[in-house]
């Protein structure tokens, strides 16, 4: 993945204001091979639907397909609001939230409300055009 990939725009702002990072340390993050597959395998598959990015203070920001487990930090998490890719052409089709790893069972309800709603919306949507 390019770290110039203009997928990654709302992802960076957010992530980056919300940690309060410097904008090098986000380039150092999306650089590592690690991260590229995680970010690849979120943005161009319909196997993940949720992308997580944590900042623990011992091991530095981190990113995952899964809810980090027993963290009790800020966890930020992009939602696709469908189960489509997330191409060049369809990168708003996401929502990002931030939470705090004790607030996850709260958070997961509210997130999963979220993207059902706007799926409803849109299928609605959709049969109103056709």
């Amino acid at each position: 993945m390019d770290v110039r990939d203009e997928r990654l725009d709302p992802v960076r702002s957010f992530t980056v204001n919300s940690f309060r990072l410097d904008p090098e340390r986000w380039r150092e993050f999306v650089s590592d091979e690690k991260n590229q597959v995680k970010f690849n395998s979120f943005f161009n598959t319909q196997d993940y639907v949720n992308l997580f990015i944590w900042h623990d203070p011992e091991a530095g920001l981190s990113a995952g397909l899964d809810f980090p487990e027993n963290l009790r930090a800020k966890v930020i998490c992009v939602s696709k609001t469908g189960s489509e890719l997330l191409t060049q052409e369809s990168p708003k089709n996401m929502l990002i939230h931030d939470v705090h790893g004790e607030d996850v069972t709260s958070f997961i309800i509210v997130a999963f409300e979220e993207v059902r709603h706007r799926h409803h919306l849109l299928l609605w949507l959709t049969l109103m055009l056709t």
